[in-house]
């Protein structure tokens, strides 16, 4: 399976996602991940507008939101040919809409307290490696669960974020090794750590950085996990 990593288009902990879909017009970039987890109804209509002008492209990965109706993800399926989107757990975001015939799509996420209940019905894992690697140093027993989660269910996509080399208080308001702003592209040397198998078809950058650095980004991990894709 060729694996692609995917620029993205992040509404959490961004001020102004209007930049990166217009880095994304500008640099003529054809695919790209939608991140919709920080974006209400109102916002996610007006961001659908400006990425419906851009031509010719391709979403093939994103994170909806438990609020989202299953028009929202036929609509994305049918105009941006959307073939894989995650959710958070219900656990921890009950479903607003019956999605049911949807989740054959779907995949969930390792946030917050997912557990193997939360599985149940869906595609597979969303495998966050920041999320994963945040819990290794911080959290063993959490991270034992995440692990487990990755060996047992089918992996269809990962987010990837940066991880500190200490302690910060982050977006969020939290002390965490995850953060979602890259100040060096070091931070992501430990994706390294994990196996092949842990990685899905699309790899989505979560990060809140200009798509110019997105895009170098790319070029490093496509070296770095040379023998992962």
């Amino acid at each position: 399976m060729i694996k692609e990593i995917l620029p993205g288009i992040v509404t959490v902990y961004n001020p102004d996602p209007e930049k990166q879909i217009d880095g994304i017009k500008k640099l003529g970039i054809k695919k790209a991940a939608l991140f919709l987890s920080g974006a209400p109804l109102k916002e996610r209509e007006e961001y659908f507008k400006l990425l419906e002008q851009i031509p010719e492209l391709i979403i093939p990965f994103v994170h909806a939101r438990s609020d989202m109706r299953p028009e929202e993800f036929e609509y994305l399926i049918r105009v941006f040919q959307t073939k894989v989107f995650n959710l958070h757990p219900e656990t921890s975001f009950p479903l607003q809409y019956k999605l049911n015939g949807l989740k054959e799509k779907i995949l969930i996420e390792n946030s917050g307290s997912c557990r193997e209940e939360d599985m149940e019905g869906y595609a597979g894992l969303c495998l966050d490696f920041s999320h994963l690697e945040d819990s290794r140093l911080r959290d063993p027993e959490r991270f034992g669960i995440e692990y487990y989660l990755a060996g047992k269910y089918p992996v269809g996509a990962n987010h990837i974020s940066s991880i500190r080399p200490k302690l910060e208080l982050n977006e969020g308001g939290y002390f965490s090794f995850d953060n979602h702003a890259m100040k060096d592209l070091s931070e992501f040397n430990y994706l390294k750590s994990y196996p092949a198998r842990f990685y899905g078809k699309y790899i989505a950058i979560e990060l809140v950085n200009p798509l110019e650095e997105q895009l170098r980004l790319v070029t490093y991990l496509k070296n770095l996990l040379a023998d992962m894709l």
